[in-house]
């Protein structure tokens, strides 16, 4: 079973989905993580399971105290019932209660710490290689309709060029903020149309021990 939506997560740019399309429900993976808002499924924090009158049920309860119940007969007590000893199927002492490890977030994360680490490193080669050419970097830009942005890069002409990773998320995002960029004027007439520059994250040149590699800041 695959859920699909039609609008981006409002959290698509977030680390920890950098790398998952934001159109996919629990990561494709709706067996296992639960997506009760529609923002970010690793926001789940326990999994536990009671069982009564032969029915298991199963819970899952977010960080926003959102709880979602998935309803199922279990084959384990649905048989014990349905054979000749009516006696109900016992229920699941505190020792066999299972609680799903917490899955880990941020920094403990190596996926998405390690995706950060290299859209961190992409950033600061490009934008090294822009400041060579005499492009300007980080501008703080306030749009007509008061959103306040900061570009990833400004050419000499005006053009704003947004970098991003070159994944489907990483295009989303990139889409959504170009979008944003011509309905306050940069359309081609009143302001540069804004361009994106999407870069490889498996590129070796965003790593350490590359001739190129950067790092952050000591």
């Amino acid at each position: 079973m695959i859920g699909r939506w039609t609008s981006v997560d409002k959290l698509a740019d977030h680390q920890n989905q950098i790398d998952k399309s934001p159109y996919a429900y629990g990561w494709n993976n709706p067996t296992n993580l639960t997506d009760p808002d529609g923002n970010c499924p690793i926001c789940l924090v326990a999994l536990y399971f009671a069982v009564e009158e032969g029915v298991a049920y199963f819970a899952a309860a977010a960080v926003v105290s959102t709880v979602v119940v998935h309803h199922a007969t279990s084959t384990r007590y649905a048989s014990q019932s349905a054979s000749s000893d009516p006696t109900p199927a016992p229920s699941p002492s505190s020792d066999e209660q299972k609680t799903a490890p917490s899955k880990p977030k941020g920094q403990k994360n190596p996926t998405s710490d390690n995706a950060r680490t290299t859209g961190q490193e992409a950033h600061r080669q490009k934008q090294k290689e822009a400041k060579e050419q005499g492009h300007d970097v980080e501008v703080p830009i306030e749009l007509p309709d008061g959103t306040k942005v900061r570009k990833d890069v400004v050419e000499k002409d005006g053009t704003p060029v947004i970098i991003k990773p070159d994944t489907k998320s990483g295009r989303k995002s990139a889409e959504k903020r170009e979008e944003l960029l011509k309905k306050n004027g940069y359309n081609g007439t009143d302001k540069p149309l804004p361009k994106t520059d999407l870069y490889n994250p498996n590129d070796p040149v965003y790593q350490p021990g590359s001739p190129t590699y950067i790092g952050p800041k000591s």
